[in-house]
């Protein structure tokens, strides 16, 4: 399977002690049959202080902290690599493949450090939204084991995450995966229907959207 594929390289970076710390969409490229990661010149080291600039819309919660004098959310001025970084940034990179809309609302410039709405965001990411997300995702056709490891990877907390890239690649998600794919292979192309997600509005714009006609039912009765 694809992803897996991309993984062993990702898993490999950690059997060397490094941390990619930018793994997204426009760094994980596809030439030939073999994937490769883009953006090495700036990875790090386990346990080394990388650069704010480094990340792009992959920052995971922990990078983040709310400055209550200025009431903003801002990137931490020291952020140590972690492997946990990498796997915060598979999940997202997993979960937008597999729906084709953002996790958060970063406005693409790929300056997450100016982008406060983007910001606000993460550090606002919490069990309710990974809860939300694993919801949408079995909603639109992803194994429950699928959602979930994603929902694993997109703990909030990074010792909650997965331990390392083994036991992403040796989750039985894979095997599911690969059976359905056999049996897929099997059914006539006609006979398979194609399928989109409903909107293109990221998932944290959508809970908040969600929250608020929650709220209303609350003051008016209404359900």
């Amino acid at each position: 399977m694809e992803i897996p594929k991309f993984e062993i390289r990702h898993r490999y970076l950690h059997s060397q002690n490094i941390v990619h710390a930018d793994i997204n969409m426009e760094t994980c490229g596809k030439f030939g049959d073999q994937w490769k990661l883009m953006n090495t010149t700036g990875m790090s080291s386990n346990g080394q202080a990388l650069p704010r600039s480094r990340f792009g819309t992959s920052l995971p919660p922990e990078t983040v902290y709310l400055d209550f004098q200025n009431k903003k959310v801002r990137i931490k001025d020291t952020i140590i690599a972690t492997p946990t970084m990498d796997i915060w940034a598979f999940g997202k990179l997993m979960c937008e493949s597999l729906l084709g809309v953002p996790l958060l609302d970063f406005d693409g410039t790929n300056q997450p450090e100016y982008d406060h709405t983007g910001l606000h965001a993460l550090a606002s990411w919490d069990s309710r939204r990974i809860d939300f997300v694993t919801e949408l995702l079995v909603e639109n056709g992803v194994e429950a084991s699928g959602a979930d490891l994603i929902a694993y990877c997109l703990s909030p907390l990074p010792h909650q995450r997965p331990r390392s890239m083994d036991e992403i690649l040796y989750h039985p998600y894979w095997n599911l995966l690969k059976q359905k794919s056999l049996i897929s292979s099997m059914i006539p192309s006609r006979m398979v229907r194609s399928r989109s997600t409903s909107s293109t509005h990221s998932f944290s714009s959508r809970i908040v959207h969600r929250n608020k006609l929650s709220s209303r039912s609350e003051e008016t009765g209404e359900i």
